[in-house]
């Protein structure tokens, strides 16, 4: 008896959470046409914030990050930053 009732319960929890994602997954057409123009990829901004601390994003890679050491061909493994 202990299994069919855990079974109903994790079947509707489930259930619940698998509807509550499709939910927030939607995108109204209007933001879908903003991405690659004020939004990125993910949808993020493309802009930089107010006092310039974190960039406008432009899409380019820009290096390694100035704490990562890495040197290329001396057999190091690349750096996931």
């Amino acid at each position: 008896m202990v299994r069919k009732k855990t079974l109903v319960f994790l079947s509707v929890t489930l259930g619940l959470v698998s509807a509550s994602t499709a939910v927030l997954a939607k995108v109204s057409a209007e933001e879908a046409a903003r991405l690659g123009k004020d939004l990125n990829c993910m949808g993020g901004e493309m802009a930089a914030n107010a006092d310039n601390t974190i960039p406008a994003f432009s899409g380019k890679w820009l290096g390694t990050p100035p704490h990562v050491k890495y040197e290329n061909h001396v057999g190091q493994h690349p750096v996931d930053p």
